[in-house]
């Protein structure tokens, strides 16, 4: 994983960072396989926790079905455990996802027992509560954050329920950017509702910060 701490650095190098960006992923499946054919890598790298089934958004393709399955959340308590195992697993990120997890309360104590214990810390959020939580994202240092924008803004206000989505969300962008997140992700779900939007979408998302 030395490419994923080094990326935002050397796509700064024009030459380099366009062999980069063409490479990444044959580079990263060639280095996983060494590490599991060497030996030297035999437990996971990365583990993603499904933290919470809640989310203040409800998209109509939402892999986690948010808002419509009931399930007992893991407490802190046991979620700290369970950190403590991938600690002696040695796993190095571990990626926060949802539902929202911005919608638990204890997140902020979680993503600091994570990082006390060696772990490098990534999440995926809609964003649309990070104005709540600005002094906590400066002081979680992520690693990485994704977010999703399922097109342009009434694309996406519509499909997310929420009439100022889009504006929050490449707000949010404009954030992790100046608090210097490295990696910064937007997925978006490409289907024939949105297709002729994506060469705007990109560029709009370019220039709030995107960089992957």
């Amino acid at each position: 994983m030395v490419m994923f701490y080094f990326s935002n650095y050397i796509l700064k190098i024009p030459a380099f960072g366009e062999v980069y960006k063409t490479n990444y992923f044959a580079w990263k499946r060639s280095y996983l396989n060494f590490l599991r054919a060497s030996r030297f890598r035999r437990g996971p790298i990365v583990v993603h926790w499904l933290s919470t089934y809640r989310c203040n958004s409800n998209c109509v393709y939402c892999e986690a079905s948010a808002n419509d399955s009931k399930c007992d959340e893991l407490t802190t308590e046991e979620v700290m455990s369970v950190i403590d195992e991938l600690a002696a697993l040695k796993v190095k990120h571990f990626f926060i996802t949802g539902g929202e997890p911005l919608m638990r309360a204890d997140l902020w104590d979680i993503i600091s027992y994570s990082k006390s214990r060696g772990l490098t810390v990534g999440m995926i959020t809609n964003s649309l509560l990070f104005r709540k939580f600005q002094n906590e994202f400066e002081k979680a240092s992520f690693k990485t954050i994704w977010t999703s924008v399922d097109g342009l803004e009434q694309t996406h206000n519509k499909n997310r329920g929420f009439s100022n989505a889009y504006k929050i969300t490449l707000e949010a962008v404009r954030f992790y950017t100046n608090i210097n997140i490295p990696l910064r992700v937007v997925n978006t779900l490409v289907h024939p509702g949105n297709f002729d939007e994506i060469p705007k979408l990109f560029e709009e998302l370019k220039a709030a910060g995107i960089n992957r």
